[in-house]
């Protein structure tokens, strides 16, 4: 799945996780607690901050499933490294889902920290499709 290709109003809320996470992220300790957008409005947050982060996925996961607030579109952000076949990069990771959607979709944007500044990679790599816990 092409980023370009999600419904607008989910490539909405997934730039908006990307500034949270950015606003969070320490050039000097890049810690994030991972992170729930949802809402009528997605105007709402929730952190959670866990041991680890599949505990902080299934608290993330079980959250969403009890939303019960009208939210059409719902992103899931966390930390993460990730290996590519050019190397291994830091990457916010964002799950996206959409009621209207049949899936939910994960994908990361990468980015480096070089002279203690945050810098972006250009494109958001697709991660896969994932089960859209909006919709059960």
């Amino acid at each position: 799945m092409d980023y370009y290709k999600i419904s607008s109003e989910l490539k909405k809320v997934f730039e908006e996780a990307i500034e949270i996470a950015l606003d969070t992220v320490s050039t000097e300790n890049s810690e994030l607690h991972s992170f729930v957008i949802y809402g009528k409005n997605s105007d709402k947050l929730e952190r959670f901050a866990c041991d680890s982060g599949d505990e902080a996925l299934d608290a993330a996961i079980e959250f969403i499933e009890e939303i019960d607030d009208g939210s059409e579109n719902v992103v899931y952000a966390f930390k993460e490294t990730i290996e590519l076949n050019d190397g291994e990069f830091d990457t916010i990771v964002v799950h996206v889902y959409g009621i209207d959607e049949d899936t939910g979709y994960s994908f990361g944007q990468l980015y480096r920290v070089n002279d203690h500044k945050i810098q972006l990679m250009n494109e958001k790599v697709f991660l896969g499709k994932i089960r859209n816990v909006l919709v059960f």
